[in-house]
């Protein structure tokens, strides 16, 4: 067998590198499939987990390969795998059942509520995920996009091509929101929530993302963030929605920054009998903060995936709901759903990695530079470290070499 040579990006003892493989491909097992990674996106999850935000298990004796949102063409698979290909693309799922999970918890399908209650390993910090050039993957976890699919991506989007799909997990999140909302409305006797005024609070990618789900259901946007280009860039990708003037009175305040105060304006700006959603979870610091009462717990609220009301002080009532993770049975609807949103997605990757230890951001924006360390280190460790290029980008992806 040929001595081959390949890179990941690992993390151990809390510290991160890129580090180059050598020797014979490693061998997918019964019921699994080696994948040759096209693309994978770089998710503030990652980074809160390296610089110690979010927490994280897995043993700490061993490196870890990080990364959770990945898109690659199976090479090689192993015995009892029928529904698969070589040569198909598939998307990597992150949530994986720990082999003692039957004891404790009774779901046998991924959904928010087993996540929530951390019955599910994740990839990418308590197991290995996605960045490297070769994964192995239980096939499971793999989610074929359609080659109709493919050709609208590369149309779309023709400087990620099938990259693109390295969406898929966070817009399967993003509408495993929509279906909890769904679910809890319908338990409340309450009409369906659409063509209403949304305030989505932060747009980095999520926020995009859900932009782009709710104008689809047929909502009325409305931006905030610190950063004003983030903002206009939300504009751009979605060719509409406007700019937060100091508003009140939404139907659903979507909150997609891991921040206490972007809560606290939701609540401040939420309409009597109103939604708010509590997406992201909060950094280490804040995570033990609570409403005004002291009852609820809004880290809790955000992995809870069931709804609570309260009563505000000037006499508001507030629906609060939250989730983490998704329904692994929506997966086709989000690889359709990033497909159909091809243009919008693309312009929101302003930024790509060409290769784990590229040195090198290329941007992909007017108005943005491509950034190079100085030292010639991977450019991912130093995103990874706490480079901030949030005034200039939205998404960053890594595509790996001879893939675009």
């Amino acid at each position: 067998m040929s001595m081959q040579q390949w890179f990941q990006a690992q993390r151990e003892h809390g510290e991160v590198a890129v580090v180059q493989l050598h020797g014979a491909l490693p061998q997918p097992g019964p019921g699994e499939a080696r994948i040759r990674m096209v693309g994978a996106g770089i998710c503030g999850a990652d980074i809160r987990v390296v610089r110690g935000d979010k927490v994280a298990t897995g043993d700490a004796h061993r490196p870890v390969r990080l990364g959770h949102e990945g898109i690659g063409i199976i090479e090689q698979i192993g015995a009892g795998a029928t529904h698969l290909m070589i040569g198909d693309h598939v998307v990597v799922l992150p949530h994986y059942f720990p082999a003692d999970h039957a004891t404790y918890c009774a779901s046998s399908t991924v959904v928010p509520e087993c996540i929530g209650q951390s019955h599910t390993r994740h990839s990418g910090w308590d197991v290995d995920g996605v960045w490297g050039d070769m994964v192995i993957a239980p096939c499971t976890h793999l989610v074929q996009v359609d080659p109709a699919f493919v050709r609208q991506a590369e149309a779309s989007a023709p400087h990620l091509g099938v990259a693109l799909f390295a969406w898929t997990e966070p817009m399967l999140c993003v509408l495993s929101a929509y279906e909890l909302m769904a679910r809890q409305l319908t338990l409340l006797q309450r009409p369906p929530m659409s063509g209403k005024r949304a305030l989505i609070i932060g747009c980095g990618p999520i926020g995009i993302l859900y932009a782009v789900a709710l104008r689809k259901y047929g909502f009325s946007l409305c931006f905030a963030d610190q950063e004003a280009a983030r903002i206009r860039l939300a504009q751009d990708c979605l060719e509409g929605g406007v700019a937060y003037q100091g508003e009140r009175d939404f139907d659903l305040v979507m909150v997609a920054a891991s921040s206490l105060g972007a809560i606290k304006m939701g609540e401040s700006v939420t309409a009597d009998g109103a939604l708010l959603y509590l997406f992201a979870g909060l950094n280490t610091s804040e995570r033990s903060s609570t409403d005004d009462s002291g009852m609820l717990s809004y880290e809790r609220m955000h992995r809870a995936a069931r709804a609570v009301w309260t009563t505000q002080s000037d006499g508001r009532r507030i629906l609060y709901l939250g989730h983490s993770g998704y329904f692994d049975h929506l997966a086709p609807q989000a690889v359709a759903m990033v497909a159909a949103s091809g243009v919008a997605l693309g312009r929101a990757v302003t930024g790509v990695i060409p290769g784990w230890a590229s040195p090198t951001i290329e941007a992909h924006a007017d108005g943005v530079s491509d950034w190079t360390s100085a030292d010639g280190s991977p450019a991912l460790l130093h995103v990874l470290r706490g480079l901030d290029l949030r005034a200039g980008h939205g998404k960053l992806m890594i595509t790996c070499a001879g893939e675009r």
